[in-house]
């Protein structure tokens, strides 16, 4: 069985599961772990369709969210494809996490880069996370971290922090 059969035969189930259940909400941690799985094999069709289903639950799946535990790669599909259109109530109910997420030195991953975007693409916080980016860039300046690490890895995420401050100024 290839992946797109897999992945065709999952949201089938997820489906029927869904018809099947009264209370909604006691899909969310199923459907937390199919949109993870979708996102990692990027099945287009299952991560729209579960994400869709999130949003309509609403603030039912705060218990459920928790990024602070979610893989880097979910966060991004978070952040660009969720909460970017969620109720701002929700982003208002995960500010700790998301700002615990945002102050990170992502070097990596971005996921930091992520949220922020969404974030001051959607007009929320953007005071809070100008001063968040200006201190990094600061600290990353300051501290001199370009040339004691790899400056490979280091001046791209200056240069997206950068870029975050100046596309969105206060």
């Amino acid at each position: 069985m290839d992946f797109d059969q897999y992945a065709q035969d999952k949201l089938e189930i997820l489906k029927r599961k869904i018809s099947a259940e009264n209370d909604q909400t006691v899909l969310i941690p199923y459907l937390l772990e199919a949109l993870n799985e979708y996102v990692h094999i990027h099945y287009d069709v299952g991560t729209i369709f579960v994400r869709d289903k999130l949003l309509t639950l609403g603030e039912g799946i705060l218990p459920y969210l928790n990024i602070s535990n979610k893989d880097p790669l979910l966060i991004h599909y978070l952040a660009y494809n969720f909460f970017s259109c969620c109720q701002n109530s929700i982003i208002i109910a995960l500010h700790e996490e998301i700002f615990m997420k945002i102050s990170e030195m992502d070097f990596y991953e971005y996921t930091d880069i992520s949220l922020s975007e969404c974030l001051l693409q959607r007009g929320m916080y953007t005071k809070q996370i100008q001063s968040i980016l200006i201190e990094k860039q600061n600290k990353i300046i300051r501290e001199n971290i370009t040339d004691h690490t790899d400056e490979y890895l280091v001046q791209p995420y200056l240069d997206e922090v950068q870029r975050l401050i100046n596309i969105y100024p206060n």
